[in-house]
């Protein structure tokens, strides 16, 4: 029977091909091709990186429970529910709508569901920005790359 890959090994293999990858963009040297290794990365960090949860629970912690990626926590529904909605919060459009839902008298029920306040761990939030800010400069870099091109 085959033995399951630890968190480690698997942290490791994805590392080890994201610096092949920049090798391999080195010894080219065809610098138009630092966008896959940058974009790997990127689908490492939101998708497969081994991380723990993160979300503030009631006692006020980060909750340590095993999650794969920083977009997505552990198995309880509830912390899926409560990390998609700090992910939300972090993009000012979407902070500003629920900071309107939440003023609104009719609201009701609704409004005191999204009225509890939910966080992120603070490195947890650096990462998500840091990849949001690689993601537009690799786009930015990408359109320009294709106009001068055509």
């Amino acid at each position: 029977m085959a033995r399951r890959k630890t968190r480690d090994q698997s942290r490791n293999a994805w590392w080890a091909g994201i610096a092949l990858l920049a090798a391999v963009v080195g010894f080219s040297q065809i610098w138009q091709l630092w966008i896959i290794p940058l974009l790997t990365w990127i689908v490492y960090e939101l998708c497969y990186c081994p991380t723990n949860c993160g979300v503030q629970t009631n006692r006020g912690e980060p909750c340590r429970n095993h999650a794969t990626g920083r977009l997505y926590a552990c198995s309880l529904t509830v912390h899926r529910t409560m990390k998609n909605r700090a992910l939300l919060d972090l993009l000012p459009i979407m902070a500003e709508r629920r900071r309107q839902f939440r003023q609104m008298p009719e609201g009701g029920a609704a409004a005191t569901e999204t009225a509890e306040q939910v966080s992120l761990e603070p490195h947890q939030r650096v990462m998500v920005y840091l990849i949001a800010v690689t993601s537009v400069v690799m786009t930015v870099y990408l359109v320009l790359t294709i106009a001068t091109i055509v």
